[in-house]
């Protein structure tokens, strides 16, 4: 014989009637059962139902004919959903009207948590809400949501509410837009933009002269002079590569704080399918990064002025020549092969060029003395007589004419005839011969156009 349990019945034993048939029916006002020492052993079809001592209490246990044995009862309070983990072995239909927990029943690997439409789910501790969902929303109470080891959020989230932090360990964020409003800072290792129009816009709303719209800074962990950074300006080429055609660096040209930091930038371009460096700007200059580098302006493309400031310097290949401004005043310098000009040079009535030696008797016309200021004369061949046109324009008045012996003679003279014998007395002034070829070269005849018809001249001798 089994004993499964011990059981003390109060019993009475009585006969009913129930629609017509009558019956017996054993009632008890109590069951007791004695405390087990193990779980009974059972066999198919047949399951026990017994208490065992659970720390010094009495509790109460069920055993199924597979030996499976669960406490029914903990410290006087059921005992199995609330106090402990339960088992659902087998799917059940949920009833959409209902609430209830189970296993979906077609038996995959889910639970269900299901209560009717319009109707909310609420995660408390301490009877204080911590989370709610609903069938819009997922409201966390003003919580953090933190996921450890790798978590993610995953899905498409139509709206994340107002966010106050995202911190955000590497991945992506999809889409054009967080939030509603602009993120007072963010933190990002990289950011990756691709779309047909505009990909990134930045605005900076404070009403000032000047206002600071993005930061870009490269932290180098044991910063030198001449540290640096760069944009890369990207384009597709032809075969559908992206490659830098440029690039603009700033420069740290001196870090060192108590030296006061100074800062440089350059230009780069694509050349010949490689990155570099055309133009420099540093505190003191604005130049090619490489001597002979770059030009200013084009054929077709000039610059339309160039203003200098007071004190000036134009200079060719590293001083070979020199234009320098000094105050109502250009000083050149170099040159040793001289200075050439294709025309004249004009300026306040005197007019510089390459005129041709004058030899023998000579009228000016006009149009010689409106050509050249500077006329240089040789004697060697004969006498020089030379005779100013007394029909010249009023824009000739004031202009310098200087005649210089270039080549001598022991006996020929130079001599300049200036007006004529009808209206007014002519003007003749003559240079002699002083009796050597020599002595008389750098002798010259400065005059100076007074009316339209007549000029003064002076002889200077320079022996």
């Amino acid at each position: 014989m089994k004993i499964l349990s011990r059981i003390f019945l109060s019993l009475f034993i009585c006969s009913t009637v129930f629609a017509g048939n009558a019956r017996n029916v054993s009632e008890s006002s109590q069951r007791f059962f004695y405390e087990q020492s193990s779980k009974p052993t059972v066999s198919t079809n047949l399951g026990a139902a017994y208490t065992k001592d659970v720390s010094g209490t009495t509790e109460y246990f069920f055993e199924n004919d597979a030996g499976t044995e669960v406490q029914l009862t903990s410290g006087g309070a059921v005992y199995g959903g609330f106090t402990s983990l339960a088992t659902l072995t087998s799917g059940t239909a949920i009833t959409a009207g209902s609430y209830q927990i189970g296993r979906d029943a077609d038996a995959t690997n889910q639970i269900h948590f299901n209560v009717p439409t319009g109707s909310t789910f609420e995660f408390s501790i301490n009877d204080v809400a911590e989370m709610t969902l609903s069938g819009t929303a997922v409201n966390f109470q003003n919580n953090t949501i933190t996921t450890t080891g790798g978590g993610s959020l995953t899905g498409t989230w139509t709206d994340m509410g107002a966010v106050t932090t995202i911190d955000i360990n590497g991945g992506t964020v999809d889409g054009t837009t967080i939030g509603g409003a602009s993120a007072a800072a963010g933190t990002f290792t990289t950011v990756t933009t691709s779309t047909s129009g505009n990909s990134f816009t930045a605005t900076n709303t404070s009403n000032a002269a000047s206002s600071q719209v993005a930061i870009l800074q490269g932290d180098r962990a044991s910063p030198a002079d001449l540290d640096a950074a760069y944009l890369s300006l990207q384009l597709s080429n032809d075969a559908g590569t992206q490659k830098e055609f440029a690039r603009l660096t700033w420069i740290a040209a001196d870090v060192n704080q108590g030296t006061s930091e100074d800062g440089q930038m350059q230009i780069s371009l694509m050349s010949a399918a490689s990155v570099q460096s055309f133009f420099t700007l540093s505190t003191t200059a604005f130049r090619p990064t490489s001597n002979d580098g770059s030009q200013l302006g084009a054929t077709t493309t000039s610059w339309s002025d160039l203003f200098l400031a007071s004190g000036g310097i134009i200079n060719w290949n590293n001083g070979d020549v020199t234009i320098t401004h000094n105050s109502d005043t250009l000083a050149f310098a170099g040159g040793a092969s001289g200075y050439t000009f294709d025309t004249k040079v004009a300026a306040d009535g005197f007019c510089v060029t390459n005129a041709t030696a004058l030899t023998g008797a000579t009228n000016l016309t006009k149009a010689n003395m409106q050509a050249a200021s500077f006329w240089p004369i040789d004697v060697s061949g004969g006498v020089v007589d030379i005779d100013i046109e007394e029909s010249l324009d009023a824009d000739d008045v004031g202009r310098k004419l200087i005649f210089a012996i270039t080549v001598g003679h022991v006996t020929n003279a130079l001599t300049i005839t200036s007006g004529d014998s009808g209206a007014d007395d002519p003007v003749v002034v003559t240079i002699n011969a002083s009796g050597t070829t020599a002595e008389d070269v750098g002798d010259y005849i400065e005059c100076t156009i007074i009316t339209t018809s007549r000029a003064t001249c002076l002889v200077v001798a320079t022996d």
